[in-house]
């Protein structure tokens, strides 16, 4: 059974997939219970707008509950995939970065045995990042981080008395930051924070104006992506899965 269950994901490898890393912290959790909140409906939120659109998705978070399978559907052709890690249990968060590499040696595992062919990969937290920087090289796909909280934002608002983060994340947000090839951030406030605090650099994807001829596909093959280049450009832009730009539009652009 579990070999067919393969030869149907390899079936699926002539569409664009999207490898999602959620180390911490899982998208079928209940917010506000341990780690989980807003990012966990984000996650979700977004995994099921790009299934709608036809864009599958893994989302990969740390087994933490013996009575969920390894694999488990969200729908429209996404899943959650568990990957053993430590105890398969909660554990504090500033106890999990001694479960990185285990947990990153699962994902590469499940992926090679499956034959996934990832178009990108996307990143939440520093934790899931400094995954996602491993996994980016191994796969020569891009990497797109989204933090959701910043540890020199959360230091500089300290209250008396209470535990500033840890030196591990700071260092592992400004790794991750600076080696990425695009930054999410959820609001202004926060793109002027990685900017300010971290020196992101904020034209790592710039804007171009779309003219009456311009096609994406013309702008794939000037672009440095090696795989699906019309694919992720029309993600980066609202035109998945077979739209043209308008005269006009301004169009995000890889460099």
């Amino acid at each position: 059974m579990g070999n067919v269950g393969l030869m149907e994901r390899n079936g699926v490898s002539d569409e664009p997939r999207i490898a999602v890393v959620s180390l911490h912290t899982s998208p079928l959790d209940q917010p506000g219970s341990g780690d989980s909140g807003g990012m966990n409906v984000f996650i979700r939120a977004a995994a099921e707008r790009l299934s709608a659109a036809g864009v599958g998705v893994d989302v990969f978070t740390r087994a933490r509950d013996e009575r969920r399978p390894e694999v488990q559907e969200l729908g429209n052709g996404s899943r959650l995939i568990n990957i053993q890690a430590g105890p398969n249990a909660p554990v504090p968060k500033d106890e999990l970065p001694r479960f990185l590499p285990e947990f990153l040696g699962g994902v590469l595992s499940r992926a090679r045995a499956e034959g996934s062919d990832y178009a990108l990969v996307h990143t939440h937290y520093w934790l899931s990042g400094w995954v996602g920087r491993s996994a980016r090289e191994i796969w020569r796909v891009p990497l797109v981080a989204s933090f959701h909280t910043l540890g020199k934002v959360k230091n500089y608002s300290l209250s008396r008395g209470e535990r500033p983060e840890p030196p591990d994340r700071l260092s592992g947000e400004e790794l991750v930051i600076a080696d990425a090839d695009r930054l999410v951030a959820a609001t202004p406030v926060e793109a002027a924070q990685l900017v300010g605090l971290y020196r992101a650099e904020p034209d790592r994807i710039r804007v171009v104006q779309a003219g009456p001829n311009t096609r994406i596909q013309q702008l794939a093959q000037k672009s440095p992506l090696k795989t699906y280049p019309a694919e992720r450009l029309r993600l980066l832009n609202d035109l998945y899965p077979d739209k043209e730009p308008t005269p006009g539009q301004k169009l995000k652009i890889v460099d």
